[in-house]
């Protein structure tokens, strides 16, 4: 605080005063903190989305506003407050892609990375070969040919048929199903459908003798 004091000078009955002022110690001001509190790496799908980065500042500069941009044009509506907001595309492609939104505020910084997922195609089945087969009355072995776009992990090709002279048998190394056809020892002819699922997807084909 300032201080405030007087100084008498006297001779005989001769006297004035001087008065003598003093400041007080200024304080050195602090630096700024500006620091990311959300995480640095945001990861989005396919899908149109919102993003949220939180942040701290401290021992703000009067006159000096925290700044952000995004350096792709699928990272827009970039808005400021008391915490960045920006909106993400729908991503076309089945590519994954990645930007960055870099924050700033005086000469301190920091980026997040944004990575979206790319666009994930439906799987597709279809028989390409063997779809309708013929055999005389003693049968014989046969094969259907499928192909499957778009495979998803984890996910297996199943033949089956409900007839009992018919054994089907999946050799997904080859794309193909084989099956077995037992004599038939009556005088009707027969049919049945060998079918092929692939997750909710389905394919048949018919085989007769």
């Amino acid at each position: 605080e300032a201080r405030e004091t007087k100084v008498k000078v006297a001779y005989g009955e001769l006297n004035f005063e001087v008065t003598v002022k003093q400041e007080g110690k200024k304080e050195t001001p602090k630096a700024p903190v500006f620091e990311l509190v959300s995480e640095e790496v945001m990861e989005f799908g396919q899908e149109q989305a919102l993003g949220t980065i939180e942040f701290k500042l401290e021992n703000p500069i009067e006159g000096q506003n925290v700044a952000a941009e995004a350096d792709v044009n699928w990272i827009t509506d970039v808005t400021v407050g008391e915490k960045v907001t920006f909106a993400v595309a729908a991503n076309d492609s089945t590519e994954a892609r990645e930007g960055k939104v870099t924050v700033s505020y005086t000469t301190l910084s920091f980026e997040v990375a944004v990575k979206q997922a790319g666009k994930t195609l439906e799987p597709e089945l279809a028989i390409v070969a063997g779809e309708a087969a013929e055999f005389e009355a003693e049968g014989g072995n046969g094969a259907i040919e499928y192909e499957v776009k778009n495979a998803v992990e984890g996910t297996e090709l199943v033949a089956t048929c409900e007839a009992e002279w018919i054994e089907v048998a999946v050799v997904a190394a080859e794309s193909k199903v084989t099956y077995t056809v037992a004599a038939n020892t009556k005088a009707e002819s027969r049919s049945a459908k060998v079918v092929l699922t692939y997750g909710e997807l389905k394919a048949e084909a018919k085989t007769a003798s």
